[in-house]
């Protein structure tokens, strides 16, 4: 079972907020896919994030802002800050489910099943950051949804 803990948001963010003001997160910080802590300077979308982990309901967190606006590095640093572990994946145009569900794979001449990023994140509850999914076809994406939402694949 993983423990959590309470993290005061002004302290843990560098960020004005309400006094006693806090935000789950984990007490494990050894975990090796929680992001290294780097500078950051959080701005206004770590309110949705913030809310995202709070409550996710089984939903997804969509992030779209112009370019260099900070979109790919803010999840990951709201999550080392809450020792949240994340998947991580740039998406490209040949992408398919399976890169991300998982898929059989010939190890040592024998065929084994290896979890992908999604499987892995929903299974031991992990941060699933989905880079430039725009770019994924449209059909491999209602795949996704289809998992995000709770529909067996």
């Amino acid at each position: 079972m993983t423990q959590t803990n309470r993290f005061l948001i002004a302290e843990t963010f560098e960020v004005k907020a309400p006094r006693g003001l806090s935000v789950e997160g984990l007490t494990d910080t050894t975990h090796p896919q929680i992001p290294a802590k780097k500078p950051y300077v959080f701005r206004e979308p770590r309110r949705d994030v913030l809310a995202f982990l709070a409550e996710p309901a089984g939903n997804a967190l969509l992030l779209t802002d112009p370019t260099g606006s900070g979109k790919t590095s803010l999840v990951p640093q709201v999550a080392a800050r809450l020792n949240w572990p994340v998947q991580e994946v740039t998406c490209h145009g040949r992408m398919e489910l399976t890169d991300l569900v998982g898929q059989f794979l010939l190890i040592e001449g024998e065929a084994r099943f290896v979890h992908g990023p999604l499987a892995v994140a929903a299974r031991d509850g992990h941060l699933l950051v989905l880079d430039e999914m725009d770019v994924m076809d449209a059909a491999e994406l209602a795949g996704v949804n289809e998992i995000v939402e709770g529909r067996p694949w």
